[in-house]
């Protein structure tokens, strides 16, 4: 107010005075973001009464939290997302998948038709254009394979050098080299493991036939038992 008169904030009941006289301005605290309405009169030079004006105040500020269950496992994957998020009157939640699709609803459900790795986000938003964002990857595998070869050719020239056992989503393998009268060449435990063709003592191996015994399991639970031979050509 710009006037001669006396200048008197009240609190949001409209009774509680939080300020008055000069400068004119008032000090209220709020404890939770929302819409607020306070009061503010003026009286003028002759005593008489003023005009009570209500002035609204948008309080922002919001959080955003969420969580996926599951966040990881096999297309195609259903997904339900929680919201921990701030909520209140003019609260909008926006949400984006992570794969070219979202929703507005507080806890959205969403299949994952592709395998890859999705980061979701939730953008929360309320009435004072205040924002806050949040985000949870999603893991989409596909079902595990095997695939062993039957020769390979240990010769240094970078091109099927080792033998190994390849395919999808696989957790554990587990690998066993025999000759032709069951001496164990090699073996390993891992998923990346591999045989280059020498035997435990280091030596090279001659050119011939070999067997070998594969366990492995896959991120699906699959488990996997093969047993075989295949060429080893220098």
């Amino acid at each position: 107010s710009t006037g001669s008169g006396t200048i008197t904030w009240y609190d949001t009941d409209g009774i509680t005075v939080i300020g008055t006289g000069s400068p004119f301005d008032a000090t209220s605290y709020v404890s939770a973001t929302g819409t607020y309405t306070f009061y503010v009169n003026e009286e003028n030079g002759s005593n008489c009464d003023g005009t009570l004006t209500s002035v609204v105040v948008v309080v922002g500020g919001v959080t955003a939290s969420i969580g996926a269950n599951p966040s990881t496992g096999f297309v195609p994957l259903d997904v339900v997302f929680t919201n921990g998020s701030t909520t209140g009157a003019g609260i909008t939640y926006t949400w984006d998948f992570g794969d070219g699709t979202g929703d507005n609803a507080f806890e959205p459900s969403h299949t994952y038709t592709d395998i890859n790795s999705f980061v979701a986000t939730l953008t929360v938003t309320d009435a004072a254009n205040c924002s806050a964002l949040a985000t949870v990857t999603i893991e989409v595998m596909g079902e595990s394979s095997i695939l062993i070869p039957n020769v390979f050719t240990p010769n240094n020239d970078g091109s099927n050098d080792v033998f190994t056992v390849s395919g999808t989503n696989l957790e554990e393998v587990k690998g066993e080299i025999f000759n032709r009268w069951g001496q164990k060449m090699f073996e390993w435990d891992n998923v990346k493991g591999y045989w280059d063709g020498r035997t435990l003592s280091g030596s090279e191996a001659p050119d011939g036939t070999y067997f070998y015994i594969i366990n492995a399991k896959g991120l699906d639970g699959e488990e996997y038992f093969k047993k075989g031979g295949f060429s080893l050509i220098r």
